[in-house]
């Protein structure tokens, strides 16, 4: 990837803010904007006024680009439907994309059975299932960054080869993604 700097994120932004589909970024955009990230922080701990307002502005790219993208992630989820769309994501935004597309299945699902008449036995079935929600191991397989799960808990960040103990919904997600193996 091209090496980062505050210049090449604000083009980023811009291209990001004025295209309608995900502007593609290579696929270890986060782990080298991570290393950036803790250049840049270091550097204005002992800098600048202008080098820390640098730095907070950096954030907000940061942020205001992953809101973007996350908004774009779940529009292509929305749309495509079945097929499984995935140009121009990182991988941590593909786990997200499989994570969206599962909701959507489930409640694809869930209105399926609704127009059958069958609501209270799915809802029933889904009570069922949550209370047998177990805790399974897995191996990971690829590097994760830290990341918010369906259940609002962080988890990682995780290198290859690494064991972890999580809820089955969390452990099936990165096992769909190919970013871990049940052990």
């Amino acid at each position: 990837m091209e090496e980062l700097s505050y210049r090449r994120l604000r083009e980023l932004q811009r291209m990001e803010k004025e295209a309608a589909t995900l502007v593609a970024l290579p696929k270890d955009y986060y782990p080298t904007l991570c290393e950036f990230l803790k250049e840049k922080k270091e550097k204005a701990l002992n800098a600048t006024e202008m080098e820390r307002r640098e730095f907070d502005n950096i954030i907000r790219i940061v942020k205001d680009m992953s809101s973007l993208r996350k908004q774009k992630l779940l529009f292509r989820a929305v749309r495509s439907g079945q097929k499984h769309e995935t140009e121009g994501m990182t991988a941590e935004e593909h786990a997200l994309y499989d994570k969206f597309c599962g909701l959507l299945a489930e409640d694809a699902q869930m209105l399926e059975s609704v127009c059958n008449g069958a609501l209270s036995a799915h809802i029933s079935h889904a009570d069922e299932e949550g209370s047998r929600a177990s805790i399974k191991k897995v191996k990971l397989l690829k590097e994760i960054p830290a990341y918010k799960g369906s259940d609002n808990s962080t988890y990682g960040p995780f290198k290859p080869g690494d064991e972890a103990q999580m809820p089955q919904s969390e452990a099936d997600w990165l096992v769909k993604g190919k970013f871990a193996e049940v052990l």
